[in-house]
């Protein structure tokens, strides 16, 4: 298991488009054109990808190459999009999509390309929870529908479990700090 190896490695962070088709001109552009085929792609374009979310498709691009962590990251996120009121039977609220996409770029931005998916959980505060774990380490990093995020790491051979909180998307310092000597195996 590989822990978010290289903290921030990501250049650059997925783009949000909207809820529109922003390739739909492009498309249009080509329809007259005697092949059927899709227009070539240069190496370097970033990829349009979508997530569906309760509220409507999300488009956004997404620089190349496409981390290795991230198809199997928007499955698990677009399935806590269709959770509905009392989901856990506590009286629990669905997840906005804003959240959803919060967590997707926070992970964006700390995990190296080739890291392990994380592990996607809904929080009854309507937030979502990034976790990974490997031979008694814990790592957990969440994302509540506000935009704060905080982070619980926890080292059962040496009983010790640390918290921090109030950390912001425009400033991941604290966060980065917080995880930096111990996601490197």
């Amino acid at each position: 298991m590989s822990f978010p190896a290289a903290v921030g490695t990501c250049n650059t962070a997925p783009t949000w488009i909207g809820s529109a088709q922003p390739w739909a001109g492009a498309a249009q552009r080509h329809a007259g054109s005697r092949t059927k085929r899709p227009p070539r792609r240069l190496l370097t374009e970033p990829t349009i990808m979508a997530m569906n979310l309760a509220e409507g498709p999300l488009y956004f691009e997404v620089p190349e190459p496409v981390p290795v962590w991230f198809n199997e990251t928007i499955e698990d996120l677009e399935q806590l999009s269709s959770l509905r009121d009392n989901w856990d039977s506590y009286g629990a609220r669905p997840i906005k999509d804003d959240t959803i996409f919060t967590a997707l770029d926070l992970a964006y931005r700390i995990l190296s390309h080739d890291a392990e998916a994380p592990i996607v959980v809904p929080t009854s505060d309507s937030g979502v929870q990034l976790e990974w774990s490997d031979n008694g380490y814990e790592l957990e990093v969440r994302v509540r529908p506000n935009g704060e995020v905080s982070a619980f790491r926890f080292d059962e051979a040496a009983g010790e479990g640390n918290t921090i909180e109030g950390i912001t998307l425009s400033d991941l310092q604290p966060l980065v700090d917080f995880l930096d000597p111990h996601v490197v195996p």
